[in-house]
């Protein structure tokens, strides 16, 4: 499990994701590496993906940096539709080898989001699922999905918040959902949403600029790191986080003079580790 977060701003887009991978055991939890990479840079666009790390014999990484788009610059629905296409074959291909390990059919193997502009020149976020076809474009507001982290909608919006721009997350966000949410969207039955809206956070996002966009994404991930460390789980589902989260953090940022890192690890030495630690 991971955690990739996208915030739109009015200035552009940033996104975050820890790099740790872990792997399952009939009665035990391991971690495999603290250097996964869970962002790209794919047809001028900002990639995230969380799930399974590997697909048919490479990285998730690793297939995705051989991924090639048909354009050198894409809207993210156009990326993200060339995207799951091509990580959907892939998947049949590997599950053609290790027929076990198909996922049901309401459970994603790889779940992504892009973050670029839109040919209207808007900072947009799309998401898909593999291998089930699904790409979104949701409000960044809540009124097709339950990922989403501003304001309720059932609430007034005090703050005149403009519905394109907020966070969205994959991969274990209830740390997230707690602390921009107010409540956890996974924990929380949907009946209920609209009486805890009220816990909701005013975040005003139609006044951030890049800057804010990349500390809330440090911050949203860093706090699911910290939080994994102390919790283990909640009550009703004990050890559910499972402290999957974890290592470097890497950030993303596009805006419309094109795609940067503002934080991504590099490769070291032990003695460097060491000295880190």
């Amino acid at each position: 499990m991971s955690v990739v977060v996208g915030i739109v701003v009015p200035d552009g887009i940033v996104m975050a994701a820890d790099s740790r991978t872990t792997y399952k055991l009939p009665h035990r939890q391991r971690i495999a590496t603290y250097y996964s990479h869970k962002l790209f840079e794919i047809a001028g666009c900002a990639v995230g993906a969380a799930g399974w790390n590997q697909l048919n014999g490479r990285t998730v990484a690793a297939q995705l940096r051989r991924f090639k788009p048909s354009a050198a610059n894409l809207s993210p629905e156009d990326a993200a539709k060339e995207i799951h296409a091509y990580l959907a074959a892939l998947y049949d291909e590997h599950i053609q080898k290790f027929s076990n390990q198909a996922v049901a059919d309401d459970s994603p193997a790889i779940t992504f989001m892009v973050g670029g502009y839109t040919a209207a020149h808007e900072p947009a976020l799309h998401f898909g699922n593999v291998p089930k076809l699904v790409v979104e474009a949701p409000d960044m507001q809540g009124k097709t999905t339950p990922m989403d982290l501003t304001i309720n909608q059932q609430l007034p919006n005090p703050m005149n918040v403009i519905e394109r721009y907020g966070t969205r997350s994959i991969g274990n966000s209830s740390v997230i959902y707690r602390l921009l949410r107010g409540y956890d969207l996974e924990a929380v039955p949907m009946a209920l949403w609209s009486q805890l809206g009220p816990c909701t956070p005013i975040i005003p996002y139609d006044v951030f600029g890049i800057q804010d966009g990349v500390d809330l994404a440090n911050f949203s991930v860093a706090s699911t790191i910290r939080m994994q460390r102390f919790a283990w789980g909640t009550v009703g589902k004990p050890d559910s986080d499972g402290n999957t989260v974890g290592g470097a953090i890497d950030i993303a940022v596009v805006t419309e003079d094109g795609f940067t890192w503002a934080k991504r690890k590099e490769l070291h030495t032990e003695a460097q580790f060491v000295e880190q630690l």
